[in-house]
């Protein structure tokens, strides 16, 4: 080989290892502007664990604030539990004494009413002993002794209803449950203020099926209940006025409703129509006397038997007092 092909060659083997150079060269180009790019992340990346890092201080910092407060929270919690705890021993102590107050109350209260029933039972017999051996009296002594029987009886019905007030309250009146007809207790009950309503002019309505099965009940708290419905609605209702007795079955229950075309009930009076002493708006249309304990009473009765009780007004005017009561008590 002469020297011009060597040349030749040397110039090719430069000429390929400059081409060579060239392409490393573009290729480690690359890798530094890929490195460059790659500390550019590294650099955010970095700016941004350094952010965290400060917001993970901050909310460190405000966790450990709200630990204190929570701290001090549970610090308050527990001396105001204690206190109300504190305060909850002194009322069950208060109502400790005030039971016994009541109980010493009510016992006093029996005590002092049947020795005023036994004091006016006197006076009744008295007055009407004077009517009866006294026949040449004066009009007016007769009528001024016969207005003290009156009134005798009053105060009479006043106490009686006073004494079985406490008695339920203190829990002395256990009923008898007994399987009976309660449609034929309200029959029978209907039928003995029949007279009394008719004479006042009223009109006097029963609605009393017989097929009706028999439900357990005391008999005596079941018949005064029925009393004081019927006697209230011939009290209240004009004389030309109409009073029906209806019984009948819902479901499991039994009920008595009496309704009037009396003047009907205030929103007040529904609200408290069965409160102790607690009188209705309306007055008697004859004068009659109410002392409030009625309703209180028949209340308590039903509620003795686990019924339901309540009034409410008429659509074409009066109101209408219903009791019912379950076909079998609990146990």
């Amino acid at each position: 080989m002469d020297t011009n092909e060597r040349l030749q060659q040397d110039v090719k083997e430069l000429k390929r290892r400059i081409t060579e150079m060239a392409t490393t060269n573009a290729h480690a180009a690359e890798i530094v502007a890929e490195l460059e790019q790659s500390k550019a992340k590294i650099q955010t990346l970095n700016e941004r664990m350094a952010q965290t890092t400060a917001e993970g201080a901050e909310l460190l910092a405000e966790i450990e604030q709200k630990n204190k407060e929570l701290a001090r929270a549970a610090a308050m919690g527990a001396e105001l539990t204690a206190e109300v705890e504190l305060q909850q021993e002194q009322l069950e102590q208060q109502n400790e004494r005030l039971q016994e107050l009541n109980d010493e109350k009510n016992r006093f209260l029996g005590i002092a009413a049947h020795d005023i029933r036994n004091g006016i039972a006197i006076i009744d017999m008295q007055t009407d002993l004077v009517l009866k051996i006294y026949k040449d009296l004066e009009p007016k002594a007769i009528e001024a002794l016969t207005k003290v029987r009156k009134h005798c009886k009053t105060l009479t019905s006043l106490v009686n209803d006073t004494l079985d007030v406490s008695r339920i309250d203190e829990g002395k009146m256990d009923p008898n449950f007994r399987e009976e007809s309660l449609a034929a207790l309200a029959m029978e009950i209907a039928e003995l203020f029949r007279i009394a309503a008719e004479s006042k002019g009223q009109t006097f309505i029963t609605d009393i099926p017989k097929d009706l099965p028999p439900v357990l009940m005391d008999h005596g708290m079941i018949g005064q209940v029925i009393s004081n419905f019927i006697s209230n609605a011939i009290k209240f209702t004009p004389a030309d006025g109409r009073i029906t007795v209806r019984t009948g079955q819902k479901d499991d229950q039994l009920f008595v409703a009496v309704s009037d075309t009396g003047p009907g009930l205030t929103e007040e009076d529904l609200r408290m129509a069965f409160g102790t002493f607690c009188k209705l708006s309306a007055q008697p249309t004859a004068g009659e006397k109410s002392h409030g304990l009625g309703l209180a009473i028949t209340k308590k009765l039903i509620t003795i038997h686990n019924g339901t009780i309540g009034a409410e007004n008429n659509a074409d005017g009066g109101a209408t007092f219903q009791f019912s009561i379950p076909l079998k008590q609990p146990g």
